[in-house]
C-alpha cells in the first residue's frame, strides 16, 4: 500500500472514532456540567468539529 493510501486511512479511520465518540462525550460532559461549560471544553478539545458539540 502506498504511503499516501496509509496516511488517507489513518485520516479517515481517525475521523470516524472521532465522530462516534464526541457526542458520547458531550452526555456524559452534560450529566457533571453546564451546557456552557461542556461548549467551551468541547470547543477547545475538538475546534474542528465544533457544529456536533451542539
Amino acid at each position: 500500500m502506498p504511503p499516501l493510501k496509509k496516511i488517507m486511512l489513518l485520516l479517515f479511520v481517525g475521523a470516524m472514532v472521532v465522530t462516534v465518540t464526541t457526542p458520547a462525550l458531550a452526555l456524559v460532559c452534560l450529566e457533571d456540567h453546564s451546557a456552557k461549560e461542556c461548549a467551551v471544553s468541547c470547543a477547545e478539545a475538538m475546534w474542528f468539529m465544533f457544529p456536533i458539540c451542539f
